[in-house]
């Protein structure tokens, strides 16, 4: 079964649906996220370059948020403010190197967590 949370910081129509693989982000936890994405420096260029290099099943908010929220919520992370979010990406981008979770995006080594934020953010600034 496919959980859907309504989403009102995409645009107010679209809600976030989760696999059923998933669990689904509080709403909550999807609002830091949008902060943390809309405060990232160079999210322009950057993200775009991630979109090109993310699989085409990611390229869409819905589907980014709940790979995001749900990887970085692993081990009890503090997804309740954006600062908490924010050391929970860092973490989590440090594991994604360790276990070589990886992607090449225009010659840059960037891990597969920091990629999905970025992309989200260049799909934010649309």
């Amino acid at each position: 079964m496919t959980t859907l949370v309504g989403a009102a910081w995409l645009s107010g129509r679209t809600s976030l649906a989760a696999s059923p693989e998933y669990l689904t982000p509080s709403l909550p936890a999807c609002d830091n996220l949008a902060k943390l994405c809309s405060d990232l420096r160079c999210a322009g260029p950057i993200g775009k370059a991630c979109l090109r290099a993310l699989p085409e099943t990611e390229m869409s908010l819905e589907r980014l948020a709940p790979l995001i929220l749900i990887e970085v919520s692993s081990n009890n992370r503090d997804l309740s403010s954006v600062i908490g979010l924010r050391q929970a990406v860092r973490e989590q981008t440090r594991y994604d190197f360790r276990d070589e979770k990886i992607l090449n995006v225009d010659g840059w080594i960037l891990s597969l967590t920091e990629s999905r934020v970025y992309a989200m953010a260049a799909l934010l600034q649309r």
